[in-house]
């Protein structure tokens, strides 16, 4: 029998209410750079939806062949039964295929935006300045709070495909501001200011800080 902690003996209702939140936060986890739509990754188990997703990512980045995606994929679904494993494979290598086909990832004809992982790639030399992470609308919550750092947010949530993104910059130190910065010139959302304002307040700084929108239009 499968020992339960004190919360979950003496508090069921409370304890069950912690472990769907943190379901819920591993879920936008995994999925924070999602590139598999909705239905597939209805069909992929939960424990794979990671290396799943990165090895499509590969593919798409011509790190790896179409041959090579599939072998992966046949390795890291091994558990599933071996037709739907079969299937569920060459959905997702169709898919992939046809993808990598319409976007022409860095060709400078295609009018597509860039997936999360071509951004972090791109950013990853600003991590050591404050630079943390790319986010969907709906992550904030996923930041670690401090006085100077950066993040690049797209506007869809985490389960949506993506659609715009935007750039914030926190100085609650020198400069003790915070700057949106949007290349549509759109202002920031309610939902967005709402969530940020909660991170400011996990900051805790002692000044008030001036928020700047920076527009480019």
């Amino acid at each position: 029998m499968k020992e339960k902690n004190l919360l979950e003996l003496f508090f069921p209702i409370q304890a069950n209410q912690v472990n769907q939140a943190n379901q819920t936060e591993q879920q936008q986890q995994i999925m924070v750079d999602q590139i598999l739509p909705n239905d597939l990754i209805e069909m992929v188990p939960r424990n794979n939806l990671t290396a799943t997703n990165d090895f499509v990512k590969e593919y798409l980045n011509s790190t790896i062949t179409s041959t090579k995606l599939s072998t992966n994929l046949g390795n890291e679904l091994k558990d599933m039964v071996k037709n739907q494993r079969i299937s569920v494979i060459d959905l997702i290598v169709s898919f992939a295929q046809d993808l990598k086909k319409k976007q022409k990832i860095g060709s400078g004809r295609s009018n597509k935006g860039l997936y999360d992982s071509e951004i972090e790639r791109i950013m990853k030399p600003y991590h050591r300045k404050g630079f943390e992470r790319v986010i969907a609308s709906d992550q904030l919550n996923l930041l670690e709070p401090k006085d100077k750092m950066s993040f690049i947010m797209n506007l869809d949530p985490h389960n949506k495909p993506g659609s715009h993104w935007v750039a914030v910059y926190i100085d609650a130190d020198k400069d003790k501001s915070v700057e949106h910065y949007d290349s549509f010139g759109q202002e920031p959302t309610d939902d967005f200011m709402k969530q940020l304002k909660d991170l400011i307040d996990e900051i805790n700084s002692d000044y008030y800080l001036k928020f700047k929108v920076n527009k480019n239009h």
